[in-house]
């Protein structure tokens, strides 16, 4: 999504206008993050959307990788029980790789920063149907 950063070799955490991976409001800065949004809705609305899954760099002090979920309140049980289910898969075939997987999905939800729900996966996972699942994978 981070356009000009990949182009560069940088990652996109927290630039300077605006962080890509909080754009995802009503009203989206980068006409990247307005066209995946388009798209996703017309999957959504086709029943053909099955899985979100952001790619970021984990930070330095991470030394396994991990991904960020939705808040429990934020996840209907159906929801959050297909998130469960994946990362168990998950953790049997990439746990076993020297890097590992963390067992635990890290929540960014309230606390973690004041535009929580605008964060990709976040708002994916409010407005998509319970058929699919939406994370963020931190690894190297």
């Amino acid at each position: 999504m981070e356009v000009d950063n990949v182009k560069r070799g940088a990652a996109g955490k927290n630039q300077v206008p605006h962080d890509h991976n909080r754009d995802w409001s009503d009203q989206p800065r980068y006409p990247e993050v307005a066209t995946a949004r388009t798209w996703l809705g017309r999957l959504n609305k086709e029943r053909t959307f099955s899985l979100f899954l952001d790619l970021c760099n984990q930070s330095q002090s991470d030394r396994t990788p991990f991904f960020f979920g939705s808040p429990d309140s934020h996840l209907k049980p159906t929801c959050k029980a297909n998130q469960q289910r994946f990362h168990a898969l998950c953790l049997k075939t990439l746990g076993k790789h020297s890097l590992g997987l963390s067992v635990k999905v890290r929540a960014t939800g309230p606390g973690y920063h004041p535009l929580w729900r605008r964060i990709s996966k976040n708002r994916v996972a409010e407005n998509t149907a319970c058929i699919s699942v939406n994370l963020t994978l931190e690894a190297t």
